[in-house]
């Protein structure tokens, strides 16, 4: 990836459709070969009921509501998701009706500068549209000041894939929380698989054909994102 090479990284697939919280425990995946025996020993149960489901693998997390499942990783190979939901959903819950997907891309990104960080964020979103309250936005003028302003974050929408498929791409940057000079870009590439929304099967596919090639994607975004960093430091 060009640019600045990010500091953290997150992928994660979420899932919207109905889901039985209660039933995604560690003995229930090791059962079905979804996670090995020690895993399952290992894994923390942070939350199980009929609502919620929390728990925390070595390499990854999972999170399941009743109209949500996520799975998320830090790890640098992020297969290890992709093939747990795989697994999951299309061969031990392929009757689970799955209407919405995202492949999400996290990234947190260190800025040369304060400064730079600031520069960027004027030229995402200048002041002089804001009129006279503009000109009140940026208060102290060392930007990093408690009281220096300007953005805190912003939202860009693709409404047009490029794959043919039904959703959209957002891609999203806030300030990195503890950091003056870092900020977040969170990259959502949502697939919309309503028409297949009975079962998992639609979802799977897509999973299936769309993984590779949706990290590539989100990783040609966020590089964008940080060489435009760069450009202005």
């Amino acid at each position: 990836m060009a640019g600045i090479e990010p500091k953290q990284r997150e992928i994660a697939i979420v899932l919207v459709g109905r889901f039985n919280p209660a039933i995604v425990q560690p003995g229930w995946l090791a059962k079905y070969g979804v996670v090995g025996e020690s895993e399952a020993k290992a894994a923390k149960v942070q939350f199980i009921n009929p609502d919620l489901t929390i728990l925390r693998f070595d390499l990854f997390e999972v999170i399941v509501q009743s109209e949500n499942f996520t799975i998320k990783t830090h790890d640098a190979h992020p297969e290890i998701i992709r093939d747990f939901v795989l697994k999951t959903f299309g061969e031990f819950l392929s009757h689970t009706p799955i209407r919405m997907l995202g492949i999400n891309y996290q990234v947190v990104l260190e800025c040369p500068s304060v400064e730079a960080r600031d520069r960027f964020g004027r030229r995402l979103a200048p002041h002089e549209p804001w009129g006279k309250w503009g000109e009140m936005l940026e208060g102290d003028s060392n930007p990093e000041s408690t009281e220096h302003g300007g953005l805190v974050s912003i939202t860009m929408k693709q409404n047009k894939r490029t794959d043919g498929l039904k959703g959209y791409v957002n891609t999203r940057l806030d300030g990195a929380p503890g950091s003056k000079n870092s900020v977040v870009v969170m990259v959502n590439d949502h697939f919309d698989v309503t028409e297949g929304g009975q079962d998992a099967s639609a979802a799977i596919s897509v999973i299936e054909r769309r993984w590779e090639d949706s990290l590539k994607f989100s990783e040609f975004v966020i590089s964008e994102v940080s060489q435009q960093i760069l450009a202005g430091s």
